[in-house]
């Protein structure tokens, strides 16, 4: 997020000591998304080696891999004030990533 910009109430942090507690809640935002989406991928990687080890039966739905491109600067996002990852950026109260992974 740019830290000139005005933050979620219109106004422009007016000193250093604002921009460094915004500076700061923004990383612990960050690092909560971080421990929540290693949270994810660990359940969800043991629910498919679950899954593999049992014979499917016919007509079942197969797991497909699927490539998702969130690659780029993200200067749009950039923009719009978002310091993080595209993969981290929240919409609806939750990352992209995991949107993409549901």
């Amino acid at each position: 997020r740019d830290l000139g910009a005005e933050d979620s109430v219109g106004q422009a942090p007016s000193s250093e000591r604002e921009i460094r507690r915004l500076l700061m809640e923004r990383e612990a935002e960050a690092q909560a998304l971080r421990r929540r989406l290693r949270a994810f991928s660990k359940t969800a990687h043991a629910d498919t080696r679950s899954q593999s080890s049992q014979p499917s039966p016919a007509g079942a739905a197969r797991s497909l891999a699927v490539v998702v491109s969130l690659m780029g600067l993200g200067e749009a996002f950039a923009e719009a004030g978002f310091r993080l990852p595209r993969p981290l950026v929240n919409v609806m109260g939750r990352p992209v990533l995991l949107w993409l992974l549901d």
